[in-house]
């Protein structure tokens, strides 16, 4: 009988369907199909947050689909996520200045850069935004736990005792 070896990235992770990654609909839960073929295949970058041990479970903004282990194309890890309020800086004239929520971030195969479209008001921008473009104005900070679990020091009070000089008591 030959081992079976599985490879679990880690994650959270980021990357993008460019194209159907299998023949057939066996490889989504059957309960997402109509979110799985509303973004799949695009060049939208999904977020692939854990594994339940049978899928893996994507989001893109407020969408979430679950998928077994498939082919797609990894990307970098992204700062920014979708409905993010941000800044929109000038850089010396070349955007207009403001304020505005990231609506899509989209991967662009031809430069192999991340897009980021922003929508101010009912507008949204109809060119892309690159990250040096755009700041946070909430800066979300997250606590890793550790990989190592520490056992606590334990004291033996007796022999500590012999140790400690506490000087003369008494005046």
């Amino acid at each position: 009988m030959a081992e079976q070896f599985v490879y679990r990235p880690d994650m959270p992770d980021f990357g993008v369907y460019m194209m159907w990654p299998e023949p057939g609909d066996g490889w989504y839960h059957p309960d997402d199909a109509v979110t799985v073929a509303e973004l799949i295949p695009s060049d939208r970058i999904l977020l692939r947050s854990h594994y339940d041990g049978t899928f893996y479970h994507l989001r893109y903004g407020s969408k979430l689909i679950r998928v077994r282990p498939t082919m797609w194309k990894n990307l970098p890890a992204i700062d920014l996520e979708i409905d993010q309020c941000v800044e929109i800086l000038s850089r010396h004239g070349k955007n207009e200045p403001g304020i505005g929520f990231i609506t899509d971030i989209l991967f662009d195969a031809h430069q192999c850069t991340i897009d980021y479209y922003v929508r101010r008001g009912a507008m949204k921008s109809p060119v892309p935004f690159s990250r040096k473009d755009l700041r946070p104005l909430e800066i979300k900070c997250k606590l890793r736990t550790g990989f190592y679990s520490h056992v606590p020091p334990k004291c033996d009070r007796a022999s500590i005792s012999d140790w400690l000089d506490v000087g003369t008591l008494t005046d």
